[in-house]
This record gives C-alpha cells, sequence and structure tokens, in this order.
C-alpha cells in the first residue's frame, strides 16, 4: 500500500500504491485517535512534499494509508514476513458489549464498561452513557471499524448484522451492482452439479 515517495527505514520493501481506506472513514476518527498513527492521512515525502488530503499527490490520491503493520525490516520485495492479525481481545470486548446490549434491550452497565475499554486505550475519553440503544450500537460499529480494520475480514460481517452491507456500498462505494441478495455469498458450482438438483443455488445466483 505504500507510495513510491513514502519514507521507509528499509529501502528494499517494493512500494506499489496499492491499498487505500476512504477518506470519509478516516473522518470518522477523533483527531486525538492514538490509532491514526497507523492509519496515515498526512506524510513527508522522501523529497520534502508534505501530502495530505488538500494536497494528496499520488501518494494520497485514493485516500490515507493502512499501515497497521508497519514495514518488516528485512524485506527485499514485496512479501514482508510480519504476521497478519487474525484474533485478538478488542474483538471480543466489542462483540461481548453489543450481545449484552441487545439481549437486555437496553445500555447496560458492563456493555458501557466494555466498549470503554477499548475506547479509552486508544487515548479517546470514557462514554458515560447513550441516549438509545440504538446509539450505543452505533458507537459499538464504528469502534469496532476504527479497532479492527485490516484485521481478519471482520467488517464484512459487522455490516451485514447491522443490516448495511449493501446500504455501505451504495453509498460509499457509489456502486451501481450491489444488490440485496449479495449479503450471501453463491454456493460453488460443483456442489450445485455433485447435488443432482437436491442443491439449489442462494437467490440471485
Amino acid at each position: 500500500m505504500l507510495p513510491s515517495d513514502y519514507p521507509t527505514k528499509n529501502t528494499n520493501i517494493q512500494k506499489w500504491n496499492g491499498w487505500h481506506v476512504l477518506w470519509s472513514f478516516y473522518e470518522t476518527f477523533e483527531p486525538t485517535d492514538e490509532r491514526l498513527k497507523v492509519l496515515v492521512g498526512d506524510y513527508v515525502s522522501n523529497d520534502g512534499v508534505r501530502y495530505n488530503k488538500a494536497n494528496p499527490g499520488v501518494g494520497l490520491e485514493d485516500g490515507p494509508l493502512p499501515i497497521k503493520y508497519g514495514e518488516d525490516p528485512n524485506d527485499t520485495g514485496v512479501s514482508s514476513a510480519i504476521d497478519l492479525i487474525l484474533l485478538r481481545y478488542a474483538d471480543v470486548l466489542t462483540m461481548m458489549s453489543e450481545a449484552l446490549a441487545r439481549e437486555a434491550n437496553s445500555v447496560t452497565p458492563e456493555a458501557l464498561e466494555l466498549l470503554n475499554r477499548v475506547h479509552t486505550r486508544a487515548g479517546l475519553k470514557a462514554y458515560t452513557g447513550f441516549s438509545s440503544l440504538y446509539d450505543f450500537l452505533q458507537a459499538n460499529l464504528t469502534e469496532r471499524g476504527h479497532e479492527l480494520w485490516f484485521e481478519g475480514g471482520c467488517r464484512r460481517s459487522d455490516l451485514i448484522r447491522y443490516g448495511l452491507y449493501i446500504d455501505y456500498a451504495r453509498k460509499y462505494r457509489a456502486s451501481s451492482s450491489a444488490q440485496d441478495y449479495m449479503v450471501l455469498f453463491p454456493l460453488p458450482q460443483y456442489v450445485i452439479d455433485e447435488s443432482r438438483g437436491q442443491v439449489l443455488n442462494n437467490p440471485g445466483y
């Protein structure tokens, strides 16, 4: 995801200017959120030019840079040996917080405390309360987005659970092809073929 002019200690890393996040996602973070240290929307290039949303250059033209995993000091190309994150305790805390609130149909003290454990760890002030369960759940979804981006494929299942997956594709990616049935994947054709008519594909496919 690094643009060619992004400064790295290891100069052997190949930079292809690949993955980016949307500016609309980046701007949902509070400015003091410590997680922005690895979601780069402002940097000074190797040639001394400062790039940001107002002056994106090539590196930020498609959005901020997701540099959660840092650079591999031994990398000599594009194959970093740093492992991707698949499971993390913040995922457990926010899922438990959501589950408790949904089960009680209200914002319980334990649900609020669990959410705040993740929120305050990022250097942010604790939530003191919410006017509704809806507001709490939206805050939880936002927190999971801020905490778990580029980890283990959480976002798709989160948005489906909240009933927002297709809406987000249309709103933030301007998708003209996203259809409601696409919350499910198609079944593999070989499964359908081998079933000899007993297995039908998911609706829409």
